[in-house]
């Protein structure tokens, strides 16, 4: 539909969005990279622009890649979320990506790191990830390997297979 922003409207975006439940919505990514490649920064910024005045929140996964488009989107955010995993290599390429933000111009009061799949005695200790990144870790989010694979396979969220559970 980035080809036909022109036509796009609140109606529109909401009839595409994918109705996750509890007031959440999402937007799938494009089919294709040649297809992500035709989103000019145009038609992203209207897309963008539509979603913040429909959705109280509007989360973008921007994945590992950094091109223009990405870039946008990061000086476009409220705040950016920094995922990453308690284990040294992580550790080691979030600092990096903090380091690349910062020369971006994306301080630290707007980046928060979000530690993924954290498990007691297993990975770093998350002061330690902390301390070797330099900023606070905003969220912690606890390894639910076997729970998120269930709701995976079984198409339905993890609050509904799995609520309040950690690691089987």
């Amino acid at each position: 539909f980035a080809r036909q922003v022109d036509r796009l409207d609140g109606t529109l975006l909401e009839s595409i969005a994918v109705d996750a439940g509890e007031d959440l919505f999402m937007l799938a990514a494009p089919d294709s990279i040649e297809s992500l490649s035709e989103v000019s920064a145009a038609a992203f910024d209207r897309i963008l622009a539509l979603a913040r005045s429909r959705f109280r929140f509007v989360l973008l996964d921007l994945g590992r890649a950094l091109d223009p488009l990405t870039v946008r989107a990061l000086d476009r955010a409220d705040w950016i979320g920094l995922v990453a995993q308690p284990t040294l290599p992580s550790v080691h390429a979030a600092r990096r990506v903090l380091q690349l933000f910062a020369g971006l111009g994306h301080g630290a009061d707007r980046v928060r790191v979000i530690l993924s799949r954290v498990e007691r005695g297993v990975d770093l200790a998350v002061d330690e990830a902390a301390r070797m990144l330099g900023v606070e870790v905003a969220e912690r989010i606890p390894n639910s390997y076997r729970a998120v694979c269930r709701a995976i396979n079984e198409g339905e969220p993890i609050r509904e297979s799995a609520p309040r559970r950690s690691e089987e």
